[in-house]
């Protein structure tokens, strides 16, 4: 990391010399110019992708959009479509939950959706929206869903169809947003949300917490255990020992999700 941090100094340093901001020092002639610009061009891009933002701080709500895709086929919805929309809006709100339950209710980070930017508050503390879409093939060939975020374009969770749209996946694609990246943990033999092909029965674990805390240091108080406190779950817990329930604990997951 520290090398990492060293590189990206280094780079930015010669950016500006480059940019000609230290003219005295400029080390590529005025008739190089086009060899001057691509380099800089590529020591931006580099220097970009060396800087990681943290964009949301958790003390405060945090706002996701949705866009007009997001509610396609919701018209043919056979039940309505003010049916289908709510069913939308739920799963959105399950999957940000599976996070957030982690934390005490008085400080718990909050996550509002809303249907446009006319609905977002001018004062917010956190500016980048999440935009929620859908696209077919936009997330590239077998991938149900993706993240995609950058310095000069906007935060987007994208799904391939609208039968992508469960919480599990939500849940993963905003564990992306809020700065982590994919592991294979486990935890009592219980697989972590973050993991790169996600399951019905992946779950934020608490290494999921703590390896969101390392990175937002503002992160509200929150258990680490899931069978005390703000992590008790009956259905991961169905008993004081998970020697004594891993028999049952398939079906009585199973038996939750209904």
């Amino acid at each position: 990391m520290a090398g990492t941090r060293m590189r990206c100094r280094l780079y930015f340093f010669i950016m500006l010399l480059e940019l000609n901001l230290f003219p005295s020092y400029s080390i590529l002639k005025k008739e190089r110019y086009n060899m001057r610009a691509l380099f800089t061009a590529i020591v931006i891009l580099e220097f970009c992708a060396c800087v990681r933002s943290k964009y949301y701080d958790l003390r405060h709500p945090i706002y996701i959009e949705t866009d007009e895709s997001f509610w396609s086929g919701c018209e043919a919805d056979p039940a309505s479509e003010e049916a289908c929309h709510t069913f939308r809006v739920n799963r959105i709100n399950d999957g940000i939950y599976d996070w957030f339950r982690h934390f005490d209710e008085a400080t718990r980070p909050q996550a509002i959706v809303v249907g446009s930017k006319a609905e977002l508050p001018a004062d917010r503390i956190n500016k980048r929206v999440i935009i929620l879409r859908i696209e077919a093939g936009g997330c590239g060939k077998g991938n149900s869903a993706c993240y995609s975020s950058g310095l000069f374009w906007p935060t987007e969770i994208v799904f391939d169809d609208p039968k992508f749209i469960f919480s599990s996946v939500i849940a993963h694609e905003f564990g992306h947003v809020l700065g982590l990246v994919e592991h294979h943990d486990t935890q009592d033999e219980i697989y972590s949300i973050m993991l790169p092909v996600v399951e019905d029965m992946d779950y934020v674990l608490p290494v999921d917490i703590e390896l969101l805390c390392r990175i937002h240091t503002e992160c509200p108080p929150h258990e680490d255990t899931w069978c005390e406190g703000g992590f008790y779950d009956e259905c991961l817990c169905p008993s004081a020992s998970y020697e004594e329930a891993k028999a049952a604990l398939e079906a009585e997951e199973l038996a939750c999700m209904e």
